[in-house]
């Protein structure tokens, strides 16, 4: 078996690039928890939680639905799926 030289610097960017990687990760895991948690109705007042999403695209969703625009409308709008606007719609009108 030959030894590779791996320089210190080389070492040092792969750990900083794999622990970003699992930050991002935790934080996609937090946000399915907190949506699974939604769904399954354990976690009173769904709406605080659209109110409170990051990406803001639910509260688009609800926004749009509020305003009296169709099903196909908002998805056509926002380019989303028929099953984001569906999950919205149950979520935020319960």
């Amino acid at each position: 078996m030959t030894d590779l030289p791996i320089k210190e610097a080389d070492i040092r960017k792969i750990y900083d690039q794999s622990a970003e990687k699992a930050r991002r990760l935790q934080k996609l895991i937090r946000r399915a928890e907190e949506v699974c948690q939604t769904l399954d109705g354990r976690v009173s007042g769904a709406q605080r939680d659209l109110n409170q999403s990051k990406e803001g695209l639910y509260v688009d969703i609800r926004e749009l639905l509020k305003s009296g625009m169709s099903s196909s409308q908002v998805r056509e709008e926002l380019g989303v799926s028929e099953a984001e606007v569906s999950l919205v719609e149950r979520v935020a009108y319960r």
